[in-house]
């Protein structure tokens, strides 16, 4: 079957090589990919790959380093948001909006970091996951500082943000008919603030916004109150 061409609309040729590029070596690894098979879904000839990146190598890296801004940019801060889990949930959102749109290079990075080694270039792929979990820590420390966390295990939280967030990346991949998506994600970013959020962050909440629409009584930390009460009864 042949693959449809890249190109669409005041598209760049540099784009459109890096869009075919990045299809190209997800659906063949590094080491099975070629020039040739690059420059046919694009529609252009070689010496025009050879011009933009120099080589195969030149535009593997060129796709990495693309993608590492990318990434770089979804971190900045958006809006004016004061609520620091709040933000940290839209960025969770921004990450997992990216992945979806850029699903042949989340495979590219799975296929060369957990299958076989195909002789791709080096590239420090710490380069993606480091600054994001430090800006999801980050986050984590500013409600700390707050008092809008229970307690001081900010980087145990950021693990589990994190790991949350990377379940849903590789299930748009793996799992794609069943995978959480944005609003799945949402669902669960939610339930990890209702397990590490202090009671004033729940008091400083408008009314009716999502979990702080329920009643102190009816949160988690009453019903464990009311069961110490009962225990004591029986002493």
């Amino acid at each position: 079957m042949q693959e449809k061409k890249t190109s669409t609309p005041n598209d760049s040729v540099h784009q459109r090589l890096l869009r075919s590029a990045s299809t190209v070596f997800a659906r063949k690894g590094y080491a099975a990919a070629s020039v040739n098979s690059i420059v046919e879904l694009t529609g252009v000839t070689k010496p025009v790959l050879y011009y933009h990146f120099g080589s195969k190598e030149g535009i593997f890296l060129a796709l990495m380093n693309q993608a590492q801004h990318g990434l770089l940019e979804a971190l900045l801060p958006s809006g004016e948001e004061d609520d620091p889990l709040r933000r940290l949930r839209r960025l969770c959102t921004r990450i997992l909006d990216l992945s979806a749109d850029n699903l042949d290079f989340i495979r590219l990075i799975n296929t060369i970091l957990n299958g076989p080694p195909q002789g791709a270039p080096p590239f420090d792929f710490e380069a993606f996951h480091t600054p994001l979990f430090q800006a999801i820590q980050s986050h984590l420390e500013e409600a700390a500082a707050r008092g809008l966390l229970r307690d001081g295990r900010v980087k145990d939280q950021a693990w589990l943000v994190y790991g949350t967030l990377c379940c849903c990346l590789d299930a748009q991949v793996c799992l794609p008919d069943s995978a959480p998506g944005r609003e799945g994600l949402q669902r669960m970013m939610k339930m990890i603030f209702r397990g590490i959020a202090s009671e004033k962050y729940w008091q400083e909440l408008p009314a009716g916004d999502g979990p702080a629409s329920r009643s102190r009584a009816a949160r988690p930390k009453s019903t464990l109150s009311g069961l110490k009460t009962k225990r004591k009864s029986y002493v």
